[in-house]
């Protein structure tokens, strides 16, 4: 079995991508460091309402290879769905878990290469007290365990504060 979370390493340079989401919505970037969040039955409910509700709520729109196309929170009860790529599912995740209480330190970018992806994409990963979830728009329903997933770990997030990203060690 692999560790229940990934281990950080050196500070390396955010998506460039980042910086013009954390302008958009500075609420996003703001440190809120809390402890580590007890995954209860409720608490994984919650995880899972949301990580369906959003992968249900938007259409899948690829990014036309603009490097520097904007990520955006979406709305995900509407009328005509609206039409995002994985950026947009992963940050609309974090915002409504955030808004349901889970501190910023718990919810992680993280930015993979996907075996059914075509390039970098973006997931967000909830860290529990029993370890790492995935949400991630490539699998709707599901919230594994971080090494369930064969991703290549790029970079991800740092704890405490979410303008820091950081290599992942390679632990699985």
């Amino acid at each position: 079995m692999s560790a229940p979370h990934i281990e950080l390493g050196e500070r390396t340079f955010a998506p460039q991508s980042w910086f013009q989401f954390a302008a958009d919505y500075p609420d996003q970037a703001v440190p809120f460091v809390g402890k580590t969040s007890d995954l209860t039955p409720e608490s994984h409910a919650l995880i899972s309402k949301i990580n369906g509700q959003v992968n249900q709520g938007i259409d899948f729109r690829p990014n036309l290879g603009d490097i520097m196309e904007p990520w955006r929170i979406l709305p995900v009860d509407i009328d005509p769905k609206p039409k995002g790529d994985c950026h947009d599912y992963a940050v609309t995740k974090r915002a409504l878990l955030m808004k349901a209480g889970w501190p910023s330190s718990h919810l992680l970018l993280a930015l993979v290469v996907a075996p059914e992806a075509a390039g970098d994409h973006l997931i967000l990963v909830v860290r529990t007290d029993l370890g790492d979830m995935v949400l991630d728009s490539l699998a709707p329903g599901q919230t594994p365990l971080w090494w369930v997933r064969h991703y290549q770990w790029k970079k991800i997030q740092s704890l405490d504060d979410p303008n820091i990203w950081c290599e992942i060690k390679e632990n699985a």
